[in-house]
């Protein structure tokens, strides 16, 4: 079953620095919701950047999965997929 979690906010960016930020902001966002999803930490948590988002824009945080294991992204409001990362307990 797939879920989706937005956040409220928009992100505005004016620097390189900001841009980094946000991508380690990304992979934050996507550990926490695979450990609640798992409702504990992952041992295993593999993450990619896929493509970089155009700003100002909305994040959107989902997730899919089983029991064990499962996938978690981020994308934008147009469906473009930012970072995606795979989870599990094993």
């Amino acid at each position: 079953m797939m879920q989706r979690h937005y956040l409220g906010e928009q992100f505005w960016c004016g620097n390189a620095i900001l841009i980094l930020f946000v991508a380690l902001q990304q992979a934050t966002l996507l550990l926490n919701l695979a450990a609640e999803a798992l409702k504990t930490s992952p041992h295993r948590f593999s993450f990619r950047g896929l493509a970089p988002l155009t700003l100002p824009c909305e994040l959107q945080l989902h997730s899919e999965g089983a029991e064990n294991s499962g996938t978690v992204w981020c994308q934008d409001q147009t469906g473009l997929r930012s970072f995606t990362a795979e989870y599990a307990t094993v």
